[in-house]
């Protein structure tokens, strides 16, 4: 009788044990974030959703975007994003993401949100499954530089780049100078790059190096230029710089 009985037990304890999934490790946890973006006008943009994993913890998790019911502020597939599904690998709490493609458009809207779900874990546990993405409406966004603020040092010129409106996500522009009557090389040195203006910001500054040249005719200009915004327009695309004040 107590074999059998120490057979029962062991028969449920091992009802625990599900073939071809790993428990979690203690304390090995995977958490996704919310984000936000700018629907913004350029095509190819994806959404990042952060997902978080402890310290040298190791497994897979599933995501997937979740279908929503239509409504307003709802994001809808495939006209304001792309669903998207796979597997994430844990390894040792790298930074991972889920990326979710925005599909813009020239409608004005209210903010309309996408959400992703982790499930399915394996080797780690989830301690937050569910991510609200924000897609902003970037109608009436305008970027530009304001040339009454250009500050002129010893050895560089600053140009300061303005946003309409104080953003709630990272805004880029892109940005580059070109040759006037100054010269690259001789009065001033081409600056070429993205701009990021970060939530809550205003305003962003690019510096241009200056070289002897500057000194020697300060009337030269150069051209400086912004283009291809992530959100809104450009207003003041382009403005004449000198070299010297």
């Amino acid at each position: 009788m107590r074999k059998a009985m120490l057979g029962v037990v062991a028969v449920i304890l091992g009802l625990g044990a599900v073939p071809g999934v790993a428990a979690a490790a203690s304390g090995c946890e995977v958490a996704i974030l919310d984000t936000a973006m700018y629907e913004g006008s350029l095509g190819g943009a994806k959404m990042g959703f952060g997902v978080t994993a402890t310290e040298g913890c190791a497994g897979t998790v599933k995501y997937r975007t979740v279908v929503t019911p239509a409504g307003e502020g709802v994001a809808n597939t495939p006209e304001d994003y792309t669903a998207v599904s796979g597997v994430l690998a844990v390894s040792g709490g790298a930074p991972m993401s889920v990326q979710v493609p925005v599909v813009p458009d020239q409608k004005v809207e209210p903010d309309e949100v996408v959400r992703v779900e982790l499930y399915e874990a394996s080797g780690v546990a989830i301690t937050r499954a569910v991510a609200v993405g924000k897609i902003l409406n970037d109608e009436g966004v305008v970027l530009g530089v304001d040339a009454g603020k250009i500050y002129w040092g010893p050895e560089h010129v600053d140009i300061p780049v303005d946003i309409s409106a104080a953003p709630e996500a990272p805004v880029t522009v892109h940005f580059r100078t070109r040759n006037g009557t100054a010269v690259d090389g001789v009065h001033y040195s081409s600056v070429r790059g993205v701009l990021t203006l970060e939530p809550g910001s205003t305003s962003a500054v690019v510096s241009v190096p200056l070289l002897a040249g500057a000194d020697l005719e300060p009337g030269a200009y150069f051209y400086f230029e912004l283009f291809d915004p992530s959100a809104g327009v450009v207003g003041t695309a382009r403005v004449s710089v000198t070299v010297r004040p």
